[in-house]
């Protein structure tokens, strides 16, 4: 099971998992913010992501999820850790679509 698997570890699957489906919004949302959360100093903190927006970053998981229940109540979110490993975890799934994507805008 990837939840317990480091981001960067070399068995993280290549393909996005099809029982992660009902996340991958925020999951996908998460991903094209890290950069700037890292830049931000949000390291170690916990980010809240609901569909495809990042609500923000609070210290500790705890005080994220306090904060999405407030948000969102019993609706679906995500409370993921701003970590730069996700970079290259997340980048295998959404990376090369969004290459993809950009290099065609060009």
């Amino acid at each position: 099971m990837i939840a317990r698997m480091p981001p960067d570890h070399p068995l993280w699957p290549t393909e996005f998992p099809e029982q992660l489906n009902a996340m991958r919004a925020e999951m996908e949302a998460y991903y094209r913010a890290l950069p700037r959360l890292l830049e931000d100093g949000e390291g170690g903190r916990y980010a809240v992501v609901k569909g495809d927006t990042v609500y923000g970053a609070w210290d500790t998981y705890r005080d994220a999820r306090q904060r999405g229940g407030e948000l969102f109540g019993m609706e679906q979110f995500m409370v993921q850790v701003v970590d730069a490993r996700f970079l290259i975890g997340y980048g295998k799934w959404f990376g090369l679509a969004s290459e993809k994507a950009n290099a065609g805008a060009a």
